[in-house]
């Protein structure tokens, strides 16, 4: 559920109210900074993990505006979570996961691992959320296209 709120907090209110009065560029960056911030006091918190929250606000953000639809985002978010902490037992966003279905062994190496603070704070991550930025803008550009 906390993907689901955070969606709505952020992207359905929070960039939809800036985008009244800016622009568009303005009201993604502006959500997507602020939404990484806020995850600032968090176990481990990190400069790449910042990073890679600035990127999923922005891949989120603009899934939004191509799809129009709130439940796709809240749906890939909480997954997101779910699938980190629930299934595999990783930390999310600094947060140690008492229960999972899956017990891994964190490396040493935390520019892979993100170290305490999860998978948000690794470089794979980086990798993951550009490509998925740029898949959602190449597969919106190719439809308008067609």
């Amino acid at each position: 559920m906390q993907g689901f709120y955070e969606e709505l907090v952020f992207r359905g209110f929070f960039m939809i109210s800036i985008i009244r009065k800016n622009t568009i560029f303005v009201a993604v960056m502006v959500n997507s900074i602020l939404f990484g911030l806020t995850h600032g006091f968090n176990n481990g918190f990190q400069v790449l993990a910042l990073l890679n929250l600035i990127l999923f606000g922005i891949f989120e953000s603009i899934y939004l505006l191509k799809t129009g639809n709130i439940w796709g985002i809240s749906a890939i978010h909480s997954m997101w979570n779910f699938i980190q902490g629930n299934i595999y037992g990783f930390n999310v966003s600094g947060m140690a996961q008492s229960q999972s279905i899956f017990i891994f062994k964190i490396s040493n190496c935390e520019i892979f691992s993100g170290g305490t603070f999860g998978l948000e704070g690794s470089l794979l991550t980086t990798i993951v959320l550009l490509s998925a930025i740029n898949m959602v803008i190449l597969y919106n550009t190719a439809l308008q296209l067609q």
